[in-house]
């Protein structure tokens, strides 16, 4: 089964009412649960920073599903890449937060992406994801068997 794994980043949208932070989680572990799908999520500076990950068919609809919702605009895809492991499929779907040093760092981060789209940025911020929701990676068959298992 190919994995795949995409970064964006995108901006939270002002006039949606109220904070939809937690809504999107649960919208998020409710329609990708099915497809295998795992994601992490920061809300920071106004943006939003997301990492899905799994099989690639669920990963397209969770991003066209993505792409379509009306709480966040302006999606910029960071980095999208074949995996042989998933990092993120042990917690399914998580809000992170992070100390402030770290949100720091991903605004820093973030602030960097309109001109240096490179691998070395995606590789810092998927690590900084990592690293906030102090997950180790997973091997491929440990991601084959959280998936499979009953949530």
């Amino acid at each position: 089964m190919p994995l795949l794994r995409i970064i964006f980043t995108s901006v939270v949208e002002d006039s949606y009412p109220g904070d939809h932070t937690a809504q999107i989680v649960a919208d998020s572990t409710r329609y990708n649960a099915p497809l295998g799908i795992a994601s992490i999520l920061l809300a920071v500076g106004g943006r939003f920073v997301q990492c899905i990950e799994g099989p690639s068919d669920g990963v397209y609809s969770a991003m066209t599903r993505i792409l379509s919702d009306r709480r966040h605009h302006s999606v910029t895809i960071i980095d999208s890449q074949h995996t042989m492991s998933l990092s993120f499929a042990a917690i399914g779907m998580r809000l992170v937060v992070g100390t402030v040093a770290q949100r720091a760092h991903a605004e820093h981060l973030l602030r960097r992406v309109a001109v240096d789209n490179s691998r070395e940025l995606a590789d810092e911020l998927f690590g900084l994801l990592k690293q906030m929701a102090g997950l180790a990676v997973c091997s491929a068959e440990e991601s084959a068997e959280v998936l499979s298992s009953p949530h």
